[in-house]
């Protein structure tokens, strides 16, 4: 039996959205879904190896993000630190890098 053009179609665009989700959709292992201190688990959590930070990536800058450069916990603690008291009404965050 031969399909109707609109059906055609309809399974065409599903065929397209499956390639892309197959191809593009980030890929979990067993690892990241046995263990809660994965770096997936909240944004602003701290890899214990690595003591980096993780932080939302603009999917329009993608091309300026890189890893190595993402701020770690110590030198969070350390802008604190400089950043002096903690003024009212002041997030703790805007002392950091991660406010910018």
């Amino acid at each position: 039996m031969l399909q109707s053009g609109k059906l055609k179609l309809q399974g065409l665009h599903r065929c397209i959205e499956e390639i892309v989700f197959s191809f593009t959709y980030p890929r979990l292992d067993m690892e990241v879904l046995k263990h809660m201190n994965h770096l997936l688990k909240a944004h602003f959590c701290v890899h214990l190896k690595t003591g980096r930070v993780c932080v939302p990536i603009d999917p329009n800058h993608y091309e300026d993000f890189y890893p190595t450069a993402v701020l770690t916990l110590s030198t969070l603690l350390e802008q604190l630190n400089i950043g002096g008291l903690k003024v009212e009404g002041d997030n703790e965050w805007d002392r950091t890098s991660l406010g910018k």
